[in-house]
């Protein structure tokens, strides 16, 4: 099989220390499909797409020959700037372009942050209210916290030198744009799965992304709205051909539980509501894909 390419989202890494971006996928791969080759890039976490894609291809030139891109998040739109004519015009060895929830039509959290934390008003929080009426109360309780303590966030921000300059390039308008100037090329498969979280939903939410899951809940860009998982929303993960929703936030996708809910399983791990993603057979099965991909 051609070797795979994992590209890692905005604010990610390869690896710090013990911890892998991909949490056990390359080691999982290699047993699961010997003789595979894999290359984990890394690019500069909060850079424009642009550069980021430039930083990409300076990684996988190197490969002598064809191969498969998975990308998670906004290396989804790394890539494809990499490989767009209009781009990078880097397609000759590309044969396909997975995203696993790659906001392709925005997230509405960065236009949040880049708004200053900017809250909702009565209208948003009455329409959350006739959907989710069991959870209004929680959610005016956050939205009360994050609308007094607004300006703390913001000073954090800037207390850690924290740079809106990728935000810029995944605001809903921006991508919009994006879409239009960077077409896709023929001779490439794309595919996305988008993962979704949530009330109602089989995958329980994080406490950490309550309100980024509300922020994108609500957002008037239909496109860019609705269900989603935590981060981007199921809409906008769309491209190429779907091959459908899995049930996993925007983390535990690639293997990371950032709920409490972690350490109640392993004192609980017979509970099905408990039961985690297993995000290793979700990546074997797209690997498999991609093995019948290359027969046809």
């Amino acid at each position: 099989m051609y070797p795979i390419v994992l590209t890692h989202g905005f604010f990610g890494f390869a690896q710090l220390g013990s911890l892998t971006y991909f949490k056990g996928v390359e080691k999982y791969l290699n047993k699961r499909f010997p003789g595979i080759k894999i290359l984990i890039t890394e690019v500069a976490p909060n850079d424009l797409i642009k550069d980021r894609a430039q930083q990409l291809w300076d990684q996988v030139e190197k490969l002598d020959e064809k191969f498969h891109i998975i990308a998670h998040s906004m290396g989804g739109l790394d890539s494809r700037f990499m490989i767009s004519s209009q781009g990078l015009n880097k397609s000759e060895r590309v044969i396909s372009l997975t995203t696993l929830s790659s906001p392709h039509r925005g997230s509405p959290v960065a236009q949040f942050i880049i708004d200053g934390f900017k809250m909702f008003n009565d209208d948003d929080i009455e329409r959350f209210a006739r959907r989710f009426p069991a959870l209004t109360r929680t959610v005016k309780k956050i939205i009360k916290k994050m609308r007094e303590k607004s300006e703390v966030w913001q000073y954090l921000l800037e207390l850690f030198n924290f740079s809106k300059k990728a935000m810029t390039n995944l605001t809903p308008a921006y991508l919009k744009e994006f879409n239009q100037k960077y077409p896709d090329v023929p001779g490439v498969k794309y595919f996305s799965y988008a993962g979704v979280t949530g009330p109602g939903e089989k995958d329980y939410l994080p406490e950490l992304m309550y309100l980024h899951w509300v922020v994108n809940y609500l957002s008037s860009v239909e496109e860019a709205g609705g269900r989603n998982d935590g981060l981007v929303a199921v809409e906008s993960s769309k491209w190429g051909t779907y091959k459908g929703e899995v049930p996993a936030d925007h983390f535990k996708m690639i293997g990371h539980d950032l709920s409490t809910r972690v350490w109640l399983r392993r004192l609980l791990p017979f509970l099905p509501c408990l039961k985690p993603f297993d995000h290793l057979k979700f990546f074997e099965q797209i690997v498999t894909d991609l093995q019948e991909l290359e027969k046809d």
